[in-house]
């Protein structure tokens, strides 16, 4: 860490090399953070929050994405938004949430067992009221549905019989309300969820969604658009998944494609 000759000139050397070892003890933190094999279980410390997490990789990943790049910033005219928080893994969405916005009344859904232990820990840990944590899934029905777990930030509804059962939920029923910002991570099933709940669409104010496409499925990002459009949403587009010669590219991932989808009523 450098630091200039006129800061030098303002502030004690005393107070500058305090900075400077809190700087250099973030930089090894984040070294060891980096350099931990993949689910291995630690903790740290985000802004003023303490943090656990399953898995180095996932937890760098969804801390750039939603706190370096504030991906889930919305401004509001009331202190106190409604959020529904679809796909909460461990928490860190729902921690940014309440530095927004600390009256905010958050509902979190996470189904995957292990993951949700980590938030409701997130939670706890911090002494954050106002969160209601559900340990099910959102669906176009109730129901019970086979979810696999990566242990991660990969976990989905599966198709066929593996995985474990998860409760589902109609997310329609908690559209039954003024919604200041709904967000949907859901790795791969927003358009039947959204479908479902269409007609309440009228009550959300912005949406932040992730389309997920599929090498062995058809691409429904198109049915997406529309529904936000007769819904008269807004929409900006960001590819979560960039690459230069998109024609030469090959992946052996199953998932082809992955847009974040910005969305607010027009």
């Amino acid at each position: 860490m450098i630091i200039s000759p006129l800061i030098r000139r303002i502030f004690k050397d005393s107070f500058l090399d305090s900075v400077k070892g809190i700087y250099n003890s973030d930089l090894r933190n984040e070294k060891f953070i980096r350099d931990l094999p993949r689910f291995t279980e630690y903790h740290t410390k985000l802004g003023h929050y303490s943090v656990s997490f399953p898995d180095a990789h996932s937890f760098l990943s969804m801390r750039d994405e939603i706190w370096h790049n504030q991906s889930y910033f919305f401004d509001c005219r009331t202190k106190s938004p409604y959020i529904i928080d679809c796909g909460s893994n461990i928490g860190l969405s729902v921690l940014y949430f309440k530095q927004l916005f600390p009256n905010s009344h958050i509902v979190a859904f996470e189904p995957d067992p292990i993951l949700c232990n980590y938030l409701t820990q997130n939670v706890r840990t911090n002494a954050l009221t106002e969160i209601e944590i559900l340990p099910k899934a959102v669906w176009s029905s109730n129901t019970t549905l086979p979810f696999l777990s990566d242990g991660a930030d990969g976990g989905r509804v599966s198709s066929g019989s593996n995985g474990v059962s998860v409760e589902a939920v109609m997310l329609n029923q908690f559209l039954d309300r003024d919604v200041d910002f709904l967000k949907i991570d859901i790795e791969g099933n927003e358009l039947e969820v959204l479908k479902s709940c269409s007609d309440s669409l009228k009550n959300v104010s912005k949406i932040f969604l992730e389309y997920h496409s599929f090498k062995d499925s058809n691409q429904q990002l198109s049915d997406l658009l529309k529904m936000l459009e007769d819904n008269h949403f807004r929409y900006f587009l960001n590819s979560a998944t960039p690459r230069t010669k998109p024609f030469a590219f090959k992946s052996n991932d199953e998932m082809d494609l992955q847009v974040n989808i910005y969305a607010w009523k027009n």
